[in-house]
């Protein structure tokens, strides 16, 4: 079976992902939990929402991989997916910075911070001040954007260099040097929820996918179930973890919980890359109310919360389980106005940054062929 370029069914497990954040953050919020039983345990039912960031963690592990894999013969490679990835991400980061940093403290009349408590912000090691418990003041939800930002600059050096079984040894080694690791950085008085190194797992695992995708799709059938089963296993202790030992604090579910979350993604992405078109799963993460979210899901990430606090003070939120999908629907406005107004047009340029395309095989001239041109390696993305 080919690897197809694009797969719909990512799209949708994107979507997925966002909606997991959104209910953790809103489930989370005190005024949003009343004295009732159904609001106490959905609220230590949405802890599993956190989750949602090592799904979109093992999403990009996977689909940076994959680029990686497909452009590592192509000239240019190192400048064109960087460039890709800075248009990608950066307007809208430092948008969402200036917003939130300057414009809206200035329109509500406070103060602004000073820049060294925001300055990590600026350079992507966000995730620093808070793994150490240094002072810091910008967006707590840009952590995870760092050490994504810290594996693009590091993973398509080592896509160039290692072969793909290298690669995939490589990607089992840092899933396991994580593990080993958040022991003693915990020893340290270190977050590892927050720290790069300590959770690279769900990115690797990811990268892992991509890596074994040729030789998963050949036996799709087998695969599934294999998949499936892993799912099985892994998926009741991440429930059990996240809520009947949420809040334990036992240093021993910091270290183990998160090979696991990932692993439970990664298995849910290999069904779903494995499943028949007509299956119930495809159908569902490839239904157009989870790709649209997918495809507006780095904006809904960002605006979320934001969005959240502004729809309390537009509306009396007395009721906030029945206006949890009116708060939903709002985050999704703003988050599909700004991909369109303000992302798209920088999403645009990206025409000017293309892996070169191969050359048609016909077109190729015998002398060229014997010489060892390079204009047959030169497929494209």
């Amino acid at each position: 079976m080919a690897i197809q370029k694009h797969l719909p069914v990512l799209d949708g497990i994107r979507g997925l992902a966002a909606l997991m954040v959104m209910a953790f953050h809103y489930l989370e919020n005190d005024a949003h939990i009343l004295d009732h039983g159904l609001h106490q345990f959905l609220h230590k039912f949405s802890t599993v929402g956190q989750t949602g960031v090592d799904l979109f963690f093992v999403l990009s592990g996977f689909l940076i991989t994959r680029i990686l894999l497909g452009a590592k013969s192509k000239e240019k490679f190192f400048s064109t997916f960087y460039a890709r990835r800075a248009i990608r991400i950066w307007p809208l980061y430092y948008f969402f910075l200036i917003l939130t940093l300057f414009l809206l403290p200035v329109l509500a009349g406070d103060a602004i911070q000073s820049f060294d408590q925001h300055w990590y912000w600026w350079a992507h090691l966000q995730n620093l001040p808070l793994a150490y418990g240094w002072d810091w003041g910008g967006p707590q939800i840009y952590w995870s954007l760092a050490i994504e930002e810290h594996f693009y600059l590091v993973w398509p050096l080592l896509v160039y260099m290692l072969s793909r079984r290298q690669l995939a040894v490589t990607s089992v080694v840092l899933v396991l040097g994580s593990l080993a690791l958040r022991p003693l950085m915990l020893s340290w008085g270190v977050d590892v929820f927050y720290f790069t190194l300590t959770r690279f797992d769900a990115l690797c695992l990811g990268a892992l996918l991509a890596i074994l995708e040729p030789a998963l799709l050949t036996q799709s059938t087998a695969n599934r179930r294999l998949f499936s089963s892993l799912l099985a296993i892994t998926f009741i202790p991440l429930l059990l973890t996240y809520t009947v030992m949420a809040g334990a604090g036992a240093t021993w579910i910091q270290v183990v919980k998160y090979p696991l979350i990932g692993l439970v993604y990664v298995s849910l992405m290999g069904v779903a890359i494995n499943s028949t078109h007509n299956s119930v799963l495809r159908r569902v993460f490839e239904s157009w109310p989870l790709c649209f979210l997918g495809s507006i899901s780095y904006g809904l990430y960002l605006y979320h919360s934001l969005c959240f606090e502004w729809f309390d003070q537009l509306i009396s939120n007395d009721y906030p389980l029945l206006m949890m999908p009116l708060a939903f629907l709002f985050s999704a406005a703003v988050a599909y106005a700004s991909f369109h107004l303000f992302e798209k047009p920088f999403l645009s340029l990206k025409r000017f940054f293309k892996y070169p395309q191969a050359a048609p095989a016909a077109a190729l001239s015998a002398p060229a062929v014997m010489a060892g041109s390079n204009a047959g390696r030169q497929s494209g993305r």
